[in-house]
């Protein structure tokens, strides 16, 4: 013991753990602390601030000069050692200067300052850098060697990565440690070597054990480990230059795992488990945590990397599969509902907050997608489904993407997002509110780090030449009541506020509301440049992108836009359309093309990787296919189903298949009519038109679905805005082939007139 709760030490107490590596074996290692089943180990050292952040921006350069603060640091004293961490892309901006005197909110301190730290809320988004404390007077440390030596990585290292470490096992009375600096602890490459370790400890017992307000610095493999042990309390900890993932919960099972008010800063590869490669400050894998108030300033992996196992891994994972304990069961953290991941910071990485991926039997990370889809009750697959609400998230200065969430049914409000190539990212159904995203700053410049043409450009960039605030993946997804400043197009690179990854028959619901951009011309708002050009729509509700409300920006193909279209080049090849959407999911109906009755001879050919087309619904369109029409059998009888999604109240409109000439045929459900004229005049969506000598069934569809706003679901919450038609073949034509395109004077009976510009969409002439 040194100090208690109620007494802290306030004297000078240093802990030196020796030894070379090799010299010697034990249950626990070598040069170590360890708290075995009845032991204690209290820690108290003398109360200080252990982080804060700036409140206004230090200037570089050399001497003493005074530092503005958020927070009282009177107890830092002279001599004190600090770290300001960079606020920018690179992590090796972080720097160390040494306190002369602090008084309230103040500091003056000494050292070479060699780059600008921002101190500032900029475009609403809290950048002001963060201070940790370094020194403290009870000292932990292990004794290290000049060089590199022995058995060690010292192809990776070129110095001594055999430090100390200090753990506590099952049964311990207390394990409580808080105040203290422990540096030069860690042993890189050795399973279970951490610089603060509960090693298998079970349920700990609330009020016996914590790891709170310490100065973690300068350790050779990780900062605070959770292993085998539910409850653990991190709280309030500064951890500066660390190999390997930092704050690192390891087996997958750590549930209950509390870490709060912890800064970590400047998280470094590490070789111990495969994942170390690409390093996380905060690497958090099981979702029953509660992870908030962190700040993760500097990674050369990413600040924050939420994912979870199948299985447990590790020592957990042997015992569990010997029978000797039981954790969980196949695939239930997937269904697990998360504590709390709020009220973060990310700053100076690649990626800031990174929520997919699976955790592998050897600690990996898979390089698929992750499976996490929360249930109401997680040991039962067929559960209902949970939500999941985050708010108050900040990331700035991410080389690649800020935030990026694979997390079904998300529900994200208070984002502030600035300087990035991609703000966000999400891959799920998910809905943002009152965020903002920020493509540039307006006075966090960094340091100038790439050139364009023969000089550096003025500010630090991202990895990429493209910034995007906002994208989304091929789920449904709607922001709302957002704000984008900043995005301009420069020879530096391209910014914008919106764009689209990939698509998919759930896309058609997609879009954004009420969105305000802020010194963001108009052709900052959306960028769509894929190639080859791909299908898509976006729906903008309240016209806060286009300019008109309940409109849908599109892809400038013919067979999704009419004359009553306007176009967008400043976004690519873009239209603005009034027309409704719905969408038809191939599937297995591979190689179709699609035609409309008022274009005739125009064919669109779907690229080969894609899997849905979008129809207007102020159009009659025709799907053929090249080839075999793909026919099921069910009971001897033969049928195809036509699909299609998003069909609300309102929408009326024509579908044409085409079929094998000289088939025989009915729709389930259908009353049979004997013109296209009474399919167009069917009131109930319930008729079809077999025109027989052109081989094509007309099939009306209608809409019943009072959609509310905000359910993006292209079925609907009842389902009823999907619809099925099935196409039952009493007898197929002796030729399977069914491309219309390829048949002759198929327009000449319906041949329908293209709308007239009466009610086009006009742009105004004084938009930005």
């Amino acid at each position: 013991e040194i100090g208690s709760e109620d007494c802290p030490f306030d004297g000078q107490a240093e802990i030196l753990l020796t030894g070379l590596r090799g010299a010697y074996d034990s249950v626990d290692g070598e040069k170590f602390i360890s708290v075995h089943s009845g032991g204690r180990l209290e820690i108290h050292g003398k109360p200080k601030k252990s982080w804060t952040t700036l409140n206004a921006t230090v200037v570089r350069g050399g001497g003493q000069r005074t530092i503005h603060l958020v927070d009282d640091v009177s107890s830092w004293e002279e001599g004190d050692k600090l770290v300001l961490a960079s606020t920018d892309f690179d992590l090796n901006q972080a720097e160390v200067v040494t306190v002369v005197l602090c008084q309230k909110n103040e500091c003056v301190v000494e050292g070479l300052i060699k780059f600008d730290h921002f101190g500032e809320i900029d475009s609403e988004v809290d950048m002001r850098g963060e201070v940790g404390l370094l020194t403290r007077n009870i000292l932990i440390h292990g004794e290290m060697e000049e060089n590199c030596y022995g058995a060690q990585l010292c192809h990776h290292f070129q110095f001594d990565t055999f430090g100390g470490h200090i753990l506590a096992r099952e049964g311990f009375a207390s394990f409580k440690v808080e105040h203290a600096e422990l540096t030069g602890l860690g042993q890189q490459g050795i399973v279970a070597r951490y610089p603060l370790h509960w090693h298998m400890a079970g349920t700990i017992t609330p009020g016996t054990s914590y790891v709170r307000s310490n100065s973690i610095h300068h350790n050779l493999q990780r900062c605070v480990t959770c292993h085998g042990s539910f409850g653990c309390v991190i709280q309030d900890n500064m951890a500066f230059e660390s190999l390997g993932h930092c704050y690192f919960m390891e087996d997958g099972v750590e549930r209950g795992t509390i870490m709060t008010g912890n800064l970590g800063l400047n998280t470094r590869k590490g070789f111990v488990i495969p994942s170390d490669a690409d390093p996380a400050t905060f690497w958090v894998t099981h979702p029953d945590s509660f992870i908030t108030e962190n700040a993760a300033g500097g990674s050369e992996g990413k600040g924050f990397w939420f994912l979870q196992a199948s299985l447990p891994t590790g020592l957990s994972g042997k015992l569990q599969q010997s029978g000797e304990e039981h954790f969980f069961d196949k695939d239930q953290l997937f269904r697990t509902k998360i504590g709390n991941i709020s009220g973060n910071k990310a700053h100076s990485s690649s990626f800031g907050f990174f929520f997919d991926s699976i955790l592998l039997p050897d600690q990996g990370a898979s390089s698929s997608s992750g499976k996490f889809s929360p249930k109401e009750d997680p040991t039962d697959p067929e559960s209902s489904e949970l939500s999941t609400s985050i708010a108050d998230i900040t990331c700035y200065k991410a080389k690649r993407t800020c935030v990026w969430m694979h997390l079904p049914r998300g529900y994200y409000s208070n984002l502030r997002i600035a300087d990035f190539a991609e703000g966000m990212f999400v891959r799920e159904i998910s809905f943002v509110d009152s965020s903002i995203f920020v493509g540039e700053s307006e006075r966090n410049f960094g340091f100038p780090n790439r050139k364009v043409g023969m000089e550096f450009w003025h500010r630090s960039l991202p990895g990429s030449r493209t910034s995007i605030g906002f994208r989304n993946y091929v789920n449904p997804v709607l922001i709302e009541n957002c704000a984008f400043v900043s995005f301009q197009d420069t020879t530096a690179q391209v910014s914008r506020a919106l764009g689209v990854r990939a698509v998919s028959f759930r896309s058609v619901m997609t879009g954004a509301s009420n969105i305000s951009f802020i010194n963001t011309p108009l052709a900052g708002r959306f960028l769509e440049n894929k190639q080859p050009a791909r299908e898509f729509v976006y729906r903008d509700y309240t016209g806060s992108i286009s300019t008109f409300p309940d409109s849908y920006l599109v892809q400038n193909f013919s067979h999704l836009t009419s004359a009553k279209c306007a176009q967008f080049p400043e976004w690519g090849s873009v239209s603005v359309c009034p027309h409704k959407y719905v969408s038809f999911p191939t599937g297995k109906m591979a190689n179709i093309s699609l035609m409309r009755s008022d274009q005739p001879g125009a064919v669109y050919l779907p690229q080969e990787n894609e899997n849905k087309v979008f129809l207007s619904t102020d159009h009659t369109y025709v799907v053929s296919f090249l080839g075999e029409i793909p026919l099921k059998v069910r009971k001897e009888r033969k049928f195809a189903n036509l699909f299609i999604g998003g069909v609300d109240l309102g929408h009326n409109f024509i579908v044409g298949i085409c079929v094998p000439l000289g088939s025989v045929i009915s729709v389930a459900k259908h009353s049979k009519a004997s013109s296209l004229d009474q399919v167009q005049n069917d009131l109930l969506g319930a008729a079809f038109f077999h025109d027989s000598s052109v081989g094509i069934v007309f099939i009306s569809f209608k809409g019943t679905f009072e959609r509310k706003y905000g359910d993006t679901d292209p079925c609907g919450l009842d389902g009823t805005a999907c619809m099925n038609k099935k196409l039952m073949f009493e007898s197929v034509g002796a030729d399977l082939s069914a491309d219309c395109a390829q048949r002759k004077d198929i327009f000449q009976n319906f041949q329908a007139l293209q709308l007239d510009g009466a009610g086009a969409l006009i742009r105004s002439t004084i938009l930005p």
